[in-house]
């Protein structure tokens, strides 16, 4: 099961998606997001755990369907390891493609994608179709946590999925 994961990352052809899907944004959407990273600029001497978690709080426009929503809940009592968070995207994450070498699943996969995710775009698992046993599904009211922002659809859909992939 993957949420709101890319079939690839950092490459130019996903910088493309994100900026496409990004001109499909509401004018208010726009607005909201380049205001949240004026008050991000304006931080004073922030840690770094302190500025990647404020800036994914300001990221609310390309992260939640609601593009108000206060995401601080979720960092509360969290302890953020900078290093190893920044070191992922260096290198695990660098030039990702899941099916660069294979273009098949070993077991049954199911993709669940938020429509207004900006930051990691449902657009980039289109082309996937004829790969058996990958499922994707497109949920119309998410953003990058479709688990947490349409719970029970998402539930309803995994046991869904579950019960039909058991049979693979």
């Amino acid at each position: 099961v993957m949420i709101g994961s890319p079939a690839f990352q950092t490459n130019r052809e996903q910088e493309d998606a994100i900026n496409m899907l990004w001109e499909t944004a509401s004018p208010e959407r726009q607005s909201l997001q380049n205001e949240n990273w004026k008050n991000l600029a304006e931080m004073k001497d922030p840690t770094s755990a302190q500025f990647d978690i404020e800036n994914y709080c300001l990221m609310t426009p390309k992260y939640w369907y609601d593009m108000h929503y206060d995401a601080k809940w979720l960092w509360q009592d969290m302890t953020l390891n900078t290093d190893i968070l920044h070191s992922l995207y260096d290198s695990v994450f660098k030039d990702y493609f899941i099916f660069r070498n294979e273009r098949s699943v070993p077991v049954p996969t199911f993709v669940a994608m938020g429509k207004y995710d900006y930051v990691d775009p449902y657009t980039l698992w289109k082309g996937f179709d004829d790969i058996r046993g990958l499922t994707v599904k497109i949920f119309d009211k998410s953003g990058h946590t479709p688990q947490l922002e349409e719970s029970d659809l998402f539930d309803r859909e995994l046991l869904g999925w579950l019960r039909e992939s058991s049979e693979w």
